[in-house]
Formats: structure tokens, C-alpha cells, sequence
């Protein structure tokens, strides 16, 4: 399967995915590295809609699965492909908006499966259940989950998690079609090498 599209300005690497099937489900992934980031897309997207995001990921030098499969196992078996099959010796998970339920849930499930979880608009998930890894929370202070978003991380005692609030009122994979895209990526490529 060919995925093709623009990186939105920035320098553009390879525009195919590879289609796999991991563990029974279909994921799409671009390049190959140590540092490996798993994407759960919105429940209005489909692995394919991260392909801009991806390749500029994976301009950066990370290895980039997205899952079709919005579960917790197609999650955790994305991260298994990627340390197998990629050489990713840390892998972080981004979840976008209903994506953050199955993210947190392959994170609180295993503490080997994530060394850390991003989460653009999280629409659901105990954040609270995540484990011991390091959160970043990236919304839109005018979007309309704004209010559930800050009550879900008040509830979220003794997690270790950074909030980035930003302009704008785009929910989840929204926010990359604005001026706010390449700061979400650059943030996500920073917090997933560190």
C-alpha cells in the first residue's frame, strides 16, 4: 500500500509505508531507529492520516508505527514490531484524542511496553492507570474537551505528567492543520529522544 501527501513545509523523507500486520492487525510504519514512536489515531482518522506526521517523525530519525486498530494489544504489538523488527530500543506512544484510551492502557498494562506516552486531546482512558512513564498532554485551550481534558489530569494524581496547553481551539490530529503542527511534532520527537 502506497501512502502519499505533503510534511506540511518541512524537508520530506520516503512517502510509502510499509503495511504490516503485527499480531494480527495492520500497521503502517516508515523508517528505522533506536528511538520508536507508536501513533493511535482519532476516532474520525485512520492510521494513514498520520502519514504527514510520520515522515517528518521519521525525518528526525525516529522509527513510526501507526495502528489501524484502536485496541491495547494492536498498540503493545506495534512496540514489539518496532523493537524487533525496527531496532528501537525505547519506544513512546502518542495517542489523539479516542486513540489516548488504548495508549493509556497498553502503558498501565505492562511497564516494559512504553518508556512514555503522548497524548494530543486525550478523549478518554484512566490516566491515572498509565504506570510509572513519563505523560505529555498536548490540547487546545479553546478546544471543546478543554474542561474534561483538565478535569482528567486533576484526577491523575502521582503520574508524572507535563501539560502543553495551546493556542487555538483544534482537537486532537486537528491541531497539525494549524500553525501549532510542527511545535506538536517538534515536541513529540524532543519527548520521545529524551
Amino acid at each position: 500500500m502506497s501512502v502519499l501527501g505533503c510534511s506540511g513545509g518541512r524537508e520530506s523523507g520516503p512517502t510509502t509505508a510499509e503495511t504490516v500486520t503485527s499480531g494480527g492487525s495492520t500497521v503502517l510504519v516508515w523508517g528505522e531507529g533506536e528511538t520508536g514512536v507508536v501513533l493511535a489515531h482519532g476516532a474520525s482518522y485512520d492510521a494513514a492520516s498520520w502519514e504527514d506526521q510520520a515522515r517528518a517523525m521519521g525525518d528526525q530519525g525516529l522509527a513510526v508505527a501507526a495502528v489501524e486498530d484502536l485496541s491495547a494489544d494492536a498498540v503493545a504489538d506495534a512496540v514489539g514490531f518496532l523493537r524487533a523488527e525496527r531496532g528501537s530500543t525505547k519506544v513512546t506512544l502518542v495517542g489523539s484524542s479516542a486513540g489516548a484510551a488504548p495508549v493509556i492502557e497498553a502503558a498501565g498494562s505492562d511497564p516494559e511496553v512504553a518508556d512514555g506516552v503522548v497524548l494530543l486531546s486525550p478523549a478518554g482512558g484512566d490516566l491515572g492507570s498509565v504506570g510509572p512513564v513519563p505523560v505529555l498532554v498536548l490540547y487546545s485551550v479553546d478546544e471543546s474537551y478543554a474542561d474534561g481534558i483538565e478535569s482528567m489530569l486533576a484526577a491523575a494524581s502521582g503520574v508524572d505528567i507535563e501539560t502543553r496547553p495551546l493556542p487555538g481551539d483544534r482537537h486532537g490530529q486537528g491541531i497539525f492543520n494549524d500553525d501549532q503542527g510542527d511545535v506538536v511534532i517538534d515536541a513529540i520527537v524532543e519527548f520521545a529522544g529524551r
